[in-house]
């Protein structure tokens, strides 16, 4: 599915609708993460990171909301970052769109609280993960650092020092699907060991 296309995100809860039923739980980890300093931030980057990371979520929960919104019970869990509640140098475009990702979040939990849908958005810093890897690789190909060093460098926006596990931020969605989240509505939730405190 391409869910920066509304033909395609219609299809694809069309044939769910066919194969599984009605959708209860929606968590929407589509997103990418281009950064470049804000006056080399081209047009298509812009658009790039705003069409990946907030159009993408927007057309994905106007599109399951009507099943939830039909059975007055639903969860929305939408992976942002911490870049969804702080800002950073060199990725102005990245953070704008997880910072309106968070706004739309907090708008639908106003909107569809007496429905008893809830909206939140984990916010996880850096993640041992690959797209982490290869992030750190082009780094260090433009900043002459070696991967070590930028991975470091990653690792040290923590408290912890560390890049989060992905089942950390997994669990943490399964909790905010859980009727145990029932009362966490238009919340983000973030995940960095302790970075972004305020």
């Amino acid at each position: 599915m391409d869910a920066t296309n509304p033909a395609s995100v219609e299809e694809l809860v069309k044939r769910i609708h066919r194969e599984l039923g009605t959708i209860d739980v929606l968590c929407h980890a589509t997103g990418g993460a281009k950064t470049a300093a804000f006056l080399k931030t081209d047009d298509a980057l812009w658009h790039e990171m705003v069409s990946v990371n907030l159009t993408a979520a927007f057309l994905v929960a106007r599109a399951v909301l009507p099943d939830m919104i039909a059975k007055k019970k639903g969860r929305l869990v939408f992976i942002g970052s911490t870049a969804s509640r702080s800002g950073f140098r060199y990725c102005s475009a990245y953070a704008a769109s997880k910072h309106g990702l968070l706004g739309m979040v907090r708008s639908l939990a106003l909107e569809l609280g007496e429905a008893d849908v809830t909206a939140n958005v984990i916010g996880p810093g850096f993640l041992d993960v690959d797209a982490t890897h290869k992030a750190a690789a082009e780094v260090a190909s433009r900043t002459g650092r070696s991967v070590d060093e930028v991975l470091t460098n990653y690792r040290s926006f923590s408290p912890q020092k560390r890049l989060l596990r992905p089942d950390e931020v997994s669990t943490t969605a399964l909790f905010l699907a859980s009727d145990a989240a029932r009362g966490i509505n238009g919340q983000c939730l973030v995940l960095d060991g302790g970075a972004i405190v305020s």
